[in-house]
């Protein structure tokens, strides 16, 4: 008897392995559990296995500490995702958990200004979950900690004009406003979709010509133009921009987006404290895009007609420079002096 059993657990071994969940067999025996199946031998001729899977978690660069124990599920269950128990990253705090250890999918990032390419996987980032977040186990996998850098702090300062206090923060050698300008003019700025909470949330969009303050184009390193920012800061020139995404370095657009508003498109990291956020363009009559992207207006002037501009779009891992036209209106981040 024990023989015959042993032969068709061989065989059950091979179809566990292969993930063939039904067999008949002129057997009657009791539960059975081996190599990650669970058999359960009843009336005669019939078996039913259930196959186990493992979440593996990977401390993905833990200076100490160790990462959680593997859980193992059954196929199309739930579990909890773990916190980061007794694992630690000097200098990060954990976010979550990724299904890649760079947080992003194969790309190829062009030389050139600001452009990225895809390869054929496309743009799209690892599957991202926050600490405590439902996951549906499919497979046996990975998950790898998503540590995010937080060695940044923010400073604080008043707007005279208006009274409204702003974030800034130390990007390598400049000191940027942590978020959108929401400084209110006669006329030539708006709201996204006409709302107040958004100005609040986004910070006001501008025409070029009020965001100048009536100031002539410059591509110069301080660009020189207060234009409508506050007393001791200035609006950057496309240079300045420049030297921001040499700072922040490759997949700059992740590492500078904040870590919520953007939905399920590459998720930002906020790593140097940017905290850039999706408030898109007013068009004019009353048009505005989608909030997919984050546009922001530089002093320096493509030609007669168009301004060049830093965008950060959803689905997009860089910062790209591209141009947009005066009459429209974008964000203002102002640099400090």
């Amino acid at each position: 008897m024990r023989k015959q059993v042993s032969r068709y657990e061989s065989i059950l071994t091979k179809m566990c392995s292969r993930r063939i969940l039904s067999f008949s067999v002129p057997l009657s025996m009791v539960l059975f559990i081996s190599s990650g199946c669970e058999w359960n031998w009843g009336a005669p001729e019939t078996v039913t296995m259930t196959r186990y899977y493992t979440i593996t978690f990977n401390g993905n660069g833990n200076t100490s500490g160790s990462a959680p124990a593997p859980i193992q599920a059954v196929k199309n269950s739930s579990i909890m995702l773990p916190g980061q128990g007794s694992m630690i990253r000097d200098g990060y705090i954990l976010d979550g958990w990724q299904t890649t250890s760079s947080g992003y999918k194969s790309i190829g990032i062009d030389d050139d200004e600001y452009h990225v390419t895809c390869n054929y996987y496309g743009c799209s980032g690892a599957d991202i979950y926050t600490v405590s977040a439902s996951y549906t186990v499919i497979h046996n996998d990975t998950l790898y900690a998503r540590w995010v850098n937080h060695t940044y702090d923010y400073v604080t300062f008043t707007d005279n004009r208006d009274n409204k206090t702003y974030k800034a923060v130390k990007i390598g050698d400049q000191i940027w406003m942590a978020e959108n300008l929401n400084y209110q003019t006669p006329d030539s700025s708006w709201c996204y979709d006409n709302s107040v909470d958004n100005c609040n949330k986004y910070g006001r969009l501008y025409a070029w010509n009020t965001a100048m303050a009536g100031s002539s184009g410059s591509n110069e390193n301080p660009s020189g133009i207060q234009g409508i920012c506050p007393d001791g800061w200035h609006l950057p020139s496309k240079n300045e921009w420049s030297v921001l995404r040499a700072t922040v370095g490759i997949l700059a657009g992740i590492k500078l987006k904040d870590r919520n508003g953007w939905g399920d498109y590459n998720k930002g990291t906020n790593e140097y404290g940017f905290s850039a956020l999706p408030c898109d363009i007013y068009f004019g009559e009353g048009s505005f895009g989608h909030e997919w992207s984050a546009h922001w207006w530089t002093t320096t002037e493509n030609n007669g007609s168009t301004i060049s501009i830093s965008v950060i779009y959803r689905d997009n891992l860089d910062v790209d420079n591209i141009g947009a036209y005066k009459k429209y209106g974008l964000s203002v981040r102002c640099l400090q002096n």
